[in-house]
């Protein structure tokens, strides 16, 4: 800035000032710090202090948060009215939110306070690490069989997606794998009917991941012989359904000829190559996310499915 001042009576101008004028205005900013996911949402959020600044300060605190993915960004801003502390809230949604995000924040300033630029800042958000964890069962059959059952429990995901593999080994060659879709947290369940033969079944669960959850793997035996019991499944439920957290399975039928699963699906003579092979896993049925037990299960009662479940 330049002032100059013009000397009464005299002919020329006299130029007294020529020194700029230097700005005192600060502005500094505290971001979310950096975090990993959890299972609740997320809001980022920056706060700009100014300072330095006169009284009646206006003008705007212009605050732009730059995300990970290319050319996506959110800007936002807030009336100034003197020194004091200016707040950014930035929610991200349940899409992938994972990377680094840059804040950068400008005070525009006005005809009394020149503008400002605070320091570039950085959040980085990490993704989430559910838990998985997985509770086997067998349990004796009619005809020389055993229904081998894992339940996979997914939680602490942010908002998961991704798959869950369920693959079960076992003695005499057996072999079962299934995989079935995540959407949230929550229980997912595999089940099988096998040839009984004395032993310890092996079940491997994973999920994959996804742009915001790590991947998990986790492993669960389960012995077939002495230990396993000869109740049949409906009357077995009221003893185990603590151990599966009241799944919502407590009404199987045993409904059929040769096999039925555990969800009610009646098998005739058995499915594909299956129905002919002597040591082959029998009927097997798709992996499901399990719903809640149903009203009159919470009083103790039984509840009967009539037929194939479908995942709410």
């Amino acid at each position: 800035m330049r002032i100059s001042i013009l000397l009464a009576g005299s002919a020329c101008v006299a130029l007294f000032a020529t020194t700029p004028v230097a700005w005192s205005e600060t502005l500094t900013t505290v971001p979310t710090p950096s975090f990993t996911l959890s299972d609740s949402a997320v809001t980022l959020t920056d706060t700009a202090t100014l300072s330095g600044a006169s009284t009646n300060a206006t003008g705007l605190i212009r605050f732009e948060l730059t995300a990970p993915t290319p050319g996506v960004s959110f800007t936002t801003t807030d009336a100034v009215a003197g020194n004091g502390d200016y707040l950014a809230l930035i929610p991200l949604g349940t899409g992938t939110v994972t990377g680094t995000y840059i804040w950068n924040v400008l005070y525009t300033g006005d005809g009394n306070n020149g503008p400002v630029l605070a320091p570039t800042e950085a959040t980085t958000v990490s993704p989430a690490i559910p838990g998985l964890k997985t509770t086997a069962s067998a349990f004796s059959e009619t005809g020389g069989f055993t229904q081998l059952l894992d339940v996979a429990q997914l939680s602490g995901g942010f908002f998961p997606t991704g798959v869950i593999h369920l693959t079960l080994t076992g003695p005499g060659g057996v072999f079962f794998t299934m995989s079935d879709a995540v959407a949230g947290d929550g229980n997912y369940l595999a089940v099988t009917d096998v040839p009984t033969i004395d032993g310890t079944y092996l079940w491997n669960v994973s999920y994959t991941g996804d742009g915001n959850n790590v991947a998990e793997f986790e492993t669960e035996d389960v012995t077939v012989g002495e230990t396993v019991g000869a109740t049949p499944i409906p009357a077995a439920l009221p003893l185990f359904a603590t151990g599966l957290g009241g799944l919502g399975l407590l009404g199987w039928r045993r409904k059929r000829k040769a096999h039925v699963s555990l969800l009610g699906v009646t098998s005739e003579a058995g499915i594909g190559p299956c129905a002919a092979t002597a040591w082959a896993p029998l009927p097997l049925r798709h992996a499901q996310k399990i719903p809640p037990a149903p009203e009159d299960l919470q009083g103790g009662g039984l509840h009967t499915l009539a037929g194939p479940h479908t995942p709410s």
